[in-house]
């Protein structure tokens, strides 16, 4: 084989090597999941393709719709109480703890997460408490 050729494959090879160190966390998945349907729950998990910096991820719930006394909700309104905390045994997951669970409704969960190697990432998804 060429001296050039041989370059070329090293470098080609090296380039895929890392690729995977350039990848972007990525939610993998969530329980109550995007779309979902959950009975009454006072937990949220949200599991990502990396490990994440503690101090540096979190996220905020919002009910987008729920009834109160029997009446639609007319506005959105952020769910107070809700602790963000890594895994201790899985530092890819994210744990969100509620005082109280959840009533029925429709609730959005806008996340942002920092992964090991610094990479941001930030998104939302929707669920619904029956």
């Amino acid at each position: 084989m060429s001296r050039s050729r041989l370059t070329l494959a090293a470098a080609a090879i090296l380039t895929l090597a890392a690729s995977p160190a350039l990848a972007h966390p990525k939610l993998l998945s969530a329980s109550p999941f995007a779309g979902g349907v959950s009975g009454p729950t006072n937990r949220l998990t949200l599991h990502f393709s990396e490990p994440l910096v503690a101090k540096s991820s979190s996220a905020d719930l919002t009910a987008t719709s729920m009834m109160m006394g029997g009446k639609p909700m007319a506005h959105v309104m952020k769910v107070d109480g809700v602790v963000a905390v890594l895994d201790p045994a899985d530092h890819k997951t994210l744990l969100l703890t509620l005082k109280a669970p959840l009533t029925a409704g429709t609730y959005k969960v806008d996340w942002h997460v920092v992964s090991t190697d610094t990479h941001r990432l930030k998104g939302d998804y929707s669920f619904t408490v029956k």
